[in-house]
C-alpha cells in the first residue's frame, strides 16, 4: 500500500489565490508544490516544509483552472483548483 496517498485538502476552492493545503500526514515532511495551467505550463513552484497540518500560499495567478502537483518522497498527489 502506498503510504503517501494522503488525504489532502485545498481550501477554499475556488479561491482568490490565498489558499491553504491541509494534509495531516505530511507534518514534518519537505514537500514540493508545483502548479500548472491548463496548457500544462508550470506557473508556480515552491519547496515547503509542513511544520503543522496546514501550509498557506498566496498565489498571484490569473483566473482559471489549475492543477496542483504535490510531491513528497517521490510520491505524487494532484488536485484541481480554481482561481476566480
Amino acid at each position: 500500500e502506498n503510504p503517501y496517498q494522503v488525504p489532502m485538502k485545498i481550501y477554499p476552492n475556488p479561491s482568490d489565490g490565498k489558499i491553504s493545503i491541509y494534509a495531516e500526514e505530511l507534518i514534518g515532511k519537505d514537500v514540493s508544490i508545483s502548479i500548472f495551467d491548463i496548457q500544462g505550463k508550470e506557473v508556480f513552484h515552491k519547496e515547503v516544509r509542513f511544520n503543522s497540518s496546514t501550509v498557506q500560499l498566496d498565489l498571484q495567478l490569473a483566473k482559471g483552472s489549475y492543477e496542483m502537483l504535490v510531491m513528497v518522497g517521490g510520491e505524487k498527489m494532484t488536485q484541481t483548483m480554481v482561481i476566480e
